[in-house]
């Protein structure tokens, strides 16, 4: 059906002799008023006008509650506002733009504007189908179920739009074609599927995609890095292959919520382009919630929700009792902060947002192996597996056993203090450095679980790759886990550990350091590529969690910005168990060893051929100390023996 063309008049986009109707012509009068947008031969000015007149339309005399007539759709959770000028901004955005980004404020209603305009296309366009995505699978659920009880139960819109279709009626009959809250038909052939951001895309040709705020998801776990590799295949290989043809397109809707996001990525321009320049092909709008007039005032975009400031919304109330309950940008401000307010509201998301590390490039930070043997994953030092990793530009090969000889191997463990699911992790992480002073991480496990859990894996990585030195914190928890693995190594109960291979145990105490501060002090191994990550797995357990927080760091925010720190904690250890120029293992860490640990291991006298027990500081020695000392015989050379 042609929609016929309405001239401008008092009751646009109805014809002003509508009221003379027959109450088919009336019927017909309001459907054909919801089309003018469709109207062929506009130009794009006059679309827009006529897009945001149909929408305008729709929403009052289908969506709005009339109380004269006891008539309410329940569109509305509450007594709806007029509808601000930013809304007509994206509607005029929408009707000419086959891509499309907006961004707007948190709270500015973005999500009634998507489902009235959903609502509208799919009714006012016969077999016309739509896509909507959003950031989890309650959110679809909502939506979805929202946008089914106006076809199902509003009034008007069966009553005006089911007559256009053969059979009568607008919602199909059970067994006629699917209708449930995340898929459903319609008898006028438009569909709508409701999907979550992050679920498997199934295929489909809609004629509309719609991405509402799909990161946005305050409860989840998903990492950012994630959502935003996440984000650029479902852009670049999902939706748009599949509305690249003509009267189709994309919409996207978002708040800025940290410069991470890739919301921001795909906004971040340059002299008028996009940095990114797949998205010069997008056109691109941001609404803030306040703005200054001429005489420097600050207004508001939509002063019947959020009036500028406390003093106007005061003087508004006085004229509406309305605006007693609204809560002014100022308030806002005030109760979230700066910060929050300047990227939630004003899609300014601070730099203290911004990445801390080097974005992570294989090349300067990665490892990778090829040709693993049998020996791979059993016994690494006897393993011919090739290691691949680049030093500056050139790229180097050398196989896994050579490579650990060549490093100084140590392992840093992290304890946390508690085992609940919403914990942080324990975590040991062993690492190498070679001459080149290049860190390679080579291993690391983690889990939320019991101290000996945490123990008997350290146990077990240290005899896999035959570590010769175990760095436990040595605070809280972790005086514990070193109690513990200290006791098994100096008793050599390699039986009960079921290890062939028992490390030395040394504590690890950063002293008045924060953890911050421990992680800030590795940016200099990232930005000159001096430490090495296996990046091709970066996907697996536990290595996603170390990448997130990598990428995610922020020495500036609470806790580094980071909800668990654990992973990248350990690797920060390395900063300060590392000292001198590296070179092998047994060289350098015989003179990291205390007195109390040489005895252990039965050395007796130092470099220049001195007892060691000549340099002993018996005032600082501990009860255990002493009792090892008294369980070894000390003969006139200095020797001892057991």
């Amino acid at each position: 059906m042609t929609p016929k063309l309405i001239t401008p008049n008092d009751l646009y986009p109805l014809p002003a002799d509508y009221m003379e109707l027959s109450d088919e012509g009336q019927r017909q009068a309001r459907t054909n008023a919801c089309r003018q947008f469709l109207v062929p031969g506009l130009t794009d000015r006059e679309k827009a006008d006529a897009y945001v007149a149909s929408l305008n339309f729709f929403d009052f005399y289908y969506l709005h509650p009339d109380l004269d007539v006891e008539f309410d759709p329940m569109f509305y959770d509450d007594t709806p506002l007029p509808t601000p000028e930013m809304h007509y901004d994206i509607a005029r955005q929408w009707a000419t733009e086959r891509l499309s980004i907006a961004i707007a404020p948190r709270g500015s209603a973005k999500s009634s504007l998507v489902k009235k305009t959903i609502l509208l296309e799919t009714l006012a366009r016969p077999k016309f189908s739509v896509i909507y995505a959003t950031s989890t699978g309650d959110n679809t659920k909502s939506v979805g179920q929202s946008i089914k009880d106006q076809y199902s139960f509003n009034p008007r819109i069966s009553d005006d739009f089911g007559a256009e279709t053969p059979y009568g009626r607008l919602a199909p009959k059970r067994g006629e074609a699917p209708y449930g809250n995340t898929y459903m038909q319609l008898m006028n052939g438009s569909s709508l599927r409701c999907i979550s951001a992050e679920s498997k895309q199934r295929g489909g040709r809609p004629r509309l995609y719609v991405l509402d705020d799909p990161e946005y998801d305050p409860k989840a776990s998903t990492s950012m890095s994630l959502i935003r590799e996440y984000m650029d295949q479902l852009l670049f290989k999902v939706v748009l292959p599949m509305v690249m043809r003509a009267g189709c397109g994309a919409r996207w809707l978002a708040t800025f919520v940290s410069r991470r996001h890739y919301a921001f990525h795909a906004m971040d321009v340059e002299g008028g382009k996009a940095r990114d320049p797949r998205f010069n092909k997008w056109d691109r709008i941001i609404i803030r919630s306040e703005y200054q007039d001429e005489q420097g005032n600050p207004k508001s975009c939509w002063p019947d929700m959020w009036p500028a400031t406390t003093a106007e919304r005061d003087l508004l109330a006085k004229q509406d009792e309305r605006f007693k309950k609204c809560v002014s940008l100022e308030e806002i401000k005030e109760t979230i902060g700066v910060a929050n307010y300047l990227s939630e509201y004003m899609a300014q998301p601070g730099r203290g947002d911004e990445v801390f590390f080097p974005n992570l490039e294989e090349e300067k930070h990665g490892y990778w192996f090829e040709e693993p043997d049998e020996e791979f994953e059993v016994d690494p030092h006897s393993s011919n597996t090739i290691v691949c990793w680049h030093t500056n530009d050139e790229l180097r090969k050398q196989t896994l056993g050579s490579l650990l000889a060549s490093c100084r191997l140590f392992m840093a463990v992290d304890t946390s203090y508690t085992s609940t699911k919403d914990s942080d992790s324990k975590v040991c992480t062993l690492m190498g450095v070679n001459k080149d002073n290049e860190l390679f991480v080579f291993d690391m496990w983690s889990a939320q679980c019991q101290q000996q859990k945490l123990i008997d894996a350290v146990l077990q990585m240290a005899d896999k790759w035959r570590c010769p030195t175990v760095h436990v914190e040595g605070i809280k928890e972790g005086l514990s886990v070193y109690d513990t693995l200290y006791s098994i190594v100096s008793t050599r109960a390699s039986d009960m550990a079921n290890v062939q291979h028992l490390p030395r145990i040394k504590k690890f105490n950063p002293g008045m350091t924060s953890k911050s501060a421990k992680i800030a002090a590795l940016l200099r191994r990232f930005d000159y590529g001096k430490i090495k990550i296996p990046l091709r797995d970066r996907n697996r357990k536990p290595w996603r969690a170390l990448v997130d927080q990598i990428e995610q760091f922020n020495p500036e925010a609470r806790d580094g910005g980071l909800q668990h720190d654990d992973e990248l904690d350990t690797v920060s250890m390395s900063m300060y168990i590392i000292r001198g120029k590296p070179g092998k293992a047994v060289q350098e860490q015989s003179e990291d060893m205390s007195v109390i640990e040489k005895l252990q291991q039965g050395e007796t006298r130092d470099q220049h051929g001195n007892p060691i027990l000549f340099g002993l500081p018996l005032q600082n020695l501990s009860l255990d100390d002493l009792a090892l000392l008294m369980q070894r015989k000390q003969e006139p050379d200095g020797r001892s023996k057991v």
